[in-house]
Formats: C-alpha cells, sequence, structure tokens
C-alpha cells in the first residue's frame, strides 16, 4: 500500500530532528522521525503523517505550510 508523509525536514543531527519533532508534534499529532542511511551517512527525517490518499497529503502539506513550515513536501512510500 502507498503511503504518503509530508517531510519537514531531515537532518543528520538525531538531536535536530527531535527538537522540530517536539514542536510540530503539538500541531501535527501524527508527527514521527525517520531513521535512514544514504551512503553510510544517517539521515533523520521529519514526517507527518501517513496519509493514504494524495488529496489528503497535499491538504496536509497546505496546513504545515499555513503553519510556517516553509519547504516541507509530500513524500510517498
Amino acid at each position: 500500500a502507498t503511503r504518503y508523509f509530508v517531510q519537514t525536514g531531515a537532518f543528520t543531527d538525531k538531536g535536530n530532528a527531535e527538537k522540530q519533532l517536539s514542536v510540530l508534534k503539538s500541531q501535527f499529532p501524527s508527527t514521527q522521525i525517520f531513521e535512514s542511511s544514504v551512503n553510510g551517512t544517517m539521515y533523520y527525517r521529519v514526517r507527518i503523517g501517513p496519509v493514504n490518499t494524495v488529496d489528503t497529503a497535499d491538504a496536509l502539506l497546505n496546513n504545515a505550510e499555513n503553519a510556517g513550515w516553509v519547504g516541507a513536501r509530500v513524500v510517498i512510500e
């Protein structure tokens, strides 16, 4: 099944991701940190979701941008 997220940040420092997560959680309770290794570097991606449809993801992105999370983007897994 396809899952859609709104990604608000990607960090190599887990502490920075956790700071962003703590701020976002009050506005978007479904926010999580996803860890992934790219070429030996660990990234901590802060994402809201998942949601099941593109329309819901677009609405969530709009809400995030309106809340000041400029640069957020929809990602698909």
